[in-house]
């Protein structure tokens, strides 16, 4: 992946380029011979028969990356005031040498909002996103969310739904939204360090459509859960975060805010 991002406003305003050259190489097992027990037919390869299925042959995954981004955060680590907006588009095309054409569309918000002022440091924390894909989109790249900085894949895990497992929704539309509430309790000076505790309840919400008409507010799905951050010498953040669903629990350990 190789990408240029220019600087307008300082820095509110920046327009993004990349390309994205990837091979993909897929194994099946079925057939495989293990312990003395042959494999069955695997899911993938009887999607495949049923025609439910893009992508089996793997190959030339190319795609161009086009981002614009308005972004009026106090520090992007860890803000206590303003807005990102961003809407991203990764397009893999045969004219670009992939195997497949087809185009996926990220469109987020996030806002910030100290609802202490001066006298202190509570932050209001939200996200929500939309995502869309279009035509022929092979199995391997159904999860992936395109932003401007690191992609993400499919609605679970830390970086969109925390109480489920990684990419445990996918669909040609997916929409979720995120709410933190970021209570800076303690700072201190720790070996010429300094570090600020913060205890973060957090929700998350949301839902896959198989298509962009199909979109509704109904039977989303909801975790929610407690975090703890630490803040080393302000911009790098460490997070442990516990969340819970319907599903189960989960545990994280991370770098950066989840947004």
């Amino acid at each position: 992946m190789v990408t240029a991002e220019r600087d307008y406003w300082g820095g509110w305003l920046r327009p993004q380029i990349g390309f994205q050259f990837t091979h993909i190489d897929v194994s099946d097992y079925t057939g495989d011979e293990i312990d003395g027990a042959i494999m069955q037919p695997t899911r993938l390869l009887t999607d495949l028969q049923a025609g439910n299925l893009r992508g089996f042959e793997g190959g030339w995954d190319n795609a161009l990356k086009l981002g614009l981004t308005f972004d009026t955060r106090d520090f992007e680590p860890d803000p206590s005031a303003g807005v990102m907006l961003q809407a991203v588009g990764r397009i893999s095309s045969e004219i670009l040498g992939s195997a497949f054409d087809y185009q996926q569309i990220t469109l987020t918000a996030r806002g910030f909002h100290n609802l202490l002022g001066q006298t202190g440091r509570l932050i209001l924390a939200g996200r929500l996103t939309y995502v869309m894909q279009f035509g022929d989109v092979p199995f391997y790249a159904a999860p992936i969310i395109p932003f401007t900085d690191v992609d993400t894949t499919g609605l679970g895990g830390h970086t969109t739904l925390r109480g489920f497992v990684s990419h445990r929704f996918v669909g040609d539309a997916e929409m979720y939204a995120n709410a933190e509430l970021r209570w800076s309790f303690a700072d201190t000076i720790l070996w010429k360090q300094h570090l600020r505790f913060m205890l973060v309840p957090f929700v998350d919400t949301g839902r896959v459509f198989d298509s962009i008409r199909d979109t509704t507010l109904q039977d989303w799905k909801f975790d929610g859960g407690i975090g703890l951050r630490l803040a080393w010498n302000l911009s790098t953040i460490v997070s442990f975060d516990y969340a819970r669903s319907g599903e189960g629990s989960l545990f994280y350990m991370e770098l950066g805010h989840q947004f």
